[in-house]
């Protein structure tokens, strides 16, 4: 009796994610300028990420965001700096974004989720830390009440972790996405 239960229960799963077996995958990219530090003074900093979002329902609002981040001091930027070393931060989040339209083009984007950063603010560290991972955009979308195409917008990440150096970012940037 109790296996033809599991078997019920099974079924309905299954079934239940056939129902909804168009997955929305889109993909991003951001960069914009802001500050890193671990136990340290704040140091301005270029800011960028790639990431790929699921929706695993197209008619939902909630996806599931994976991203690779990596944030470095201006001066890596310039040509002729002359540095041996340039300060730098780089992580993986895994985030759960939920897009709310105001109308059928202007939304806005709020995430939550799990942050994994490596420190490398100063030549001689090289640890891993776990954190919390914030982030608020508002945006447009161009796709014209198509399927695929982009999404444009500005917004702002703060990510932080809770041991060791205290690793801290904090990004304003341009977002640019598309949905396939």
């Amino acid at each position: 009796m109790i296996k033809k239960i599991y078997l019920v229960f099974f079924v309905l799963i299954i079934f239940n994610s056939y129902s909804y077996s168009q997955m929305e995958i889109s993909t991003g990219v951001y960069t914009g300028g802001g500050i890193i530090s671990a136990n340290s003074p704040g140091q301005t900093a270029f800011t960028s990420s790639v990431f790929v979002d699921a929706y695993l329902n197209p008619e939902d609002y909630l996806s599931a965001r994976l991203s690779f981040i990596f944030a470095t001091d201006f001066n890596s930027l310039i040509p002729e700096s002359r540095n041996q070393y340039y300060p730098f931060i780089k992580g993986l989040s895994l985030k759960g974004v939920y897009t709310y339209y105001f109308t059928t083009n202007i939304f806005m984007e709020q995430g939550l989720g799990g942050l994994l950063l490596n420190d490398r603010i100063y030549i001689d560290r090289n640890n891993w830390d776990f954190g919390v991972i914030f982030s608020l955009l508002g945006g447009v979308d161009l796709r014209k009440e198509e399927y695929n195409g982009f999404k444009i917008g500005i917004g702002t990440e703060y990510g932080m972790t809770f041991m060791n150096y205290s690793i801290q970012y904090f990004s304003i940037h341009f977002q640019g996405q598309y949905v396939f």
